[in-house]
């Protein structure tokens, strides 16, 4: 829009017209109005409303927390537990004693006997080592049960000889029961009077040369002694070249191994 506006002059009766725009209006009035003051933009964050836990429910979770950790615990001990066994199965510590056995049966040749001996007892978790005195009219001698290659070596010092034989488990118990029997014997655990059993065996020639195929421990204890097979009358055996061999009629006993049998073994001839 345009405005005329009326100019005056110094003469009278001269009126000059004056063109306003409405730009040069605008300009005017931005100059006689004073400026406002900024105001600062607060910004308020509100929230929602909060929710209140009932007290049930955090009686609920605390008690849910609390099984939890008792679970845990519980699980952690019965891991130990398991992991603590096995490993003392599989490491059993070598265990050295002395236990009495009762007998009954014939010993002699002459009539029935009923007696007790003392035997020392060594077993680790391959190997039984029990050390039998003389009974009757056997010779006291060690006797060495091998379960890793399942021998019996019957082990006289005082003559020099060593005998191998079948390991017979049917009357003998295996290291770890052996040894939770003889626990429970010093808790006062009763076991009846073993009864004798006498078996016939010959000796086999010649001389065994390499004992490495009977286990590390017999090779222990008989490599220095002149060694044996032993087999059953009547069992056969392989031909083998013969040699002199003046073992003949000795007896043994190869003490209790927790089976209730007594075992002694007759050496009639060598073969």
């Amino acid at each position: 829009m345009t405005i005329y506006a009326l100019k005056f002059s110094d003469k009278k009766g001269d009126e000059i017209p004056e063109v306003v725009t409405d730009g040069m209006l605008l300009v005017e009035n931005e100059k006689n109005e004073s400026p406002e003051p900024k105001q600062a933009v607060v910004v308020t964050a509100v929230s929602g409303p909060v929710r209140k836990r009932h007290p049930v429910k955090n009686v609920f979770v605390i008690l849910l927390g609390l099984i939890l950790m008792i679970v845990l615990i519980v699980g952690c001990i019965s891991l130990y537990r398991h992991l603590s066994s096995t490993i003392e199965v599989r490491h059993l510590e070598i265990y050295q004693g002395r236990c009495g056995v009762r007998y009954h049966g014939l010993l002699d040749a002459d009539a029935i006997d009923d007696g007790e001996f003392e035997q020392q007892v060594e077993i680790d978790e391959e190997f039984e080592k029990l050390v039998v005195p003389a009974i009757g009219d056997t010779r006291n001698a060690t006797i060495l049960h091998d379960f890793n290659v399942n021998m019996t070596a019957i082990i006289d010092k005082e003559k020099g000889y060593c005998y191998i034989m079948n390991l017979n488990r049917s009357l003998v118990l295996p290291p770890r029961d052996f040894l939770d029997l003889l626990i429970k014997l010093k808790k006062g655990y009763y076991i009846p009077d073993a009864e004798v059993l006498q078996e016939d065996y010959r000796v086999v020639t010649p001389l065994i040369q390499d004992l490495t195929p009977f286990g590390i421990y017999i090779k222990e204890e008989c490599s220095k002694l002149d060694t044996y097979r032993l087999v059953k009358m009547g069992e056969p055996v392989s031909m083998s070249k013969r040699s002199a061999c003046n073992i003949q009629d000795e007896k043994y006993c190869l003490g209790e191994a927790g089976m209730k049998t007594l075992m002694c073994v007759k050496i009639k001839r060598c073969s």
